[in-house]
């Protein structure tokens, strides 16, 4: 039974999962859409590749993307670590790679889950904070939408003083330098 250790990295519209062993050797890596019946075949295929030996697995929280895969994976009584995204972010200089992307991110949070012992669990009884990253995400997800729309909608016509366009989020132009 080999003991797994899975770090996921949620990226705007999709997970990176990248799953090691106990010598921190890649089992599998892939990218997975942000949608539940996509990461139930993921937890499924990470079990399976298990074989009924203990996975745990490992999140790097950031400010959205990660709420339906912590949701889905403390329902399904998983063992579940958080890794702050400052963590990460210093952890991964110390790993060979190109740069920042979610496959290096999803390893490097794998290998922090299987190397650190200081590192707290999400249990079932979180489901208070569960709730709350889910309905976070939820808004911070509409509120860039809403944006997005404002932006798409003002972008083909000239603002004026009283239309709702002329006070987008884009920051006051500072007058020309005098010379």
């Amino acid at each position: 039974m080999p003991e797994l250790w899975a770090g996921t990295d949620a990226g705007k519209a999709a997970y990176h999962c990248t799953v090691i062993d106990a010598d921190g050797t890649k089992v599998l890596s892939r990218r997975v859409p942000d949608n539940e019946p996509e990461l139930l075949e993921l937890v499924g295929d990470v079990l399976a590749l298990a074989e009924d030996g203990p996975v745990t697995w490992a999140v790097g929280l950031n400010a959205s993307g990660d709420a339906l895969l912590i949701a889905l994976l403390t329902s399904h009584g998983q063992l579940l670590l958080s890794i702050p995204g400052r963590t990460v972010h210093h952890a991964s200089r110390g790993y060979r790679g190109d740069g920042m992307t979610d496959a290096k991110d999803a390893y490097v949070i794998a290998d922090q889950a299987r190397m650190r012992r200081d590192l707290q669990p999400l249990q079932e009884w979180d489901e208070i904070a569960v709730n709350l990253k889910i309905l976070t995400a939820l808004v911070w997800h509409l509120s860039h939408e809403t944006q997005a729309g404002s932006a798409a909608t003002c972008a083909g016509r000239t603002a004026t003083t009283t239309d709702s366009c002329a006070f987008s989020a884009s920051p006051p132009r500072s007058p020309p330098a005098s010379s």
